[in-house]
């Protein structure tokens, strides 16, 4: 009985040593998944912050061209708005070149107009007149010269 306690007790540690060893194996397995999982796990944290360092790299991009997209139309709007203040004075200027071209061609004919009545007044100056005595000129030849 002895020895049948003792082969018992033999067995069992022998067998809870290769349970033992089972159950290392096992964790050992278990822990390498682990790692494994880990490094996976790790490795898609970094390309998720590269692609979030990405995206704010863009936003930030984007942000700049839409200041820049805002400053252009606040220029153009300022643009626009001197074209526009140009072109009304423009069209005063044109309605004032208008009305100056009609004064100037009023003024235009009421000096023709006078023209001809300067002429006319001319005309009847002249035959209204009297034929003036021709005055002898100061350079003419004198009267017949007597021989001495």
């Amino acid at each position: 009985m002895k020895r049948s306690i003792l082969l018992l007790l033999a067995v069992c540690v022998i067998a809870g040593c290769e349970m033992n060893n089972e159950a290392q194996r096992q964790a050992k397995r278990d822990q390498d998944r682990a790692a494994l999982m880990l490094a996976d796990t790790q490795r898609e944290r970094d390309n998720y912050k590269g692609q979030v360092d990405a995206l704010r790299a863009s936003i930030n991009k984007a942000n700049q061209g839409q200041q820049q997209a805002q400053t252009a139309l606040s220029n153009s709007e300022a643009a626009l708005a001197k074209a526009q203040t140009d072109m009304a004075a423009l069209r005063a200027n044109q309605s004032d070149a208008a009305t100056l071209r009609q004064q100037l061609d009023q003024a235009q004919a009421q000096i023709r107009e006078m023209k001809v009545q300067i002429d006319a007044l001319k005309a009847e100056l002249q035959k209204a007149s009297i034929p003036a005595v021709p005055t002898p000129a100061a350079d003419s030849a004198p009267g017949p010269v007597m021989n001495k």
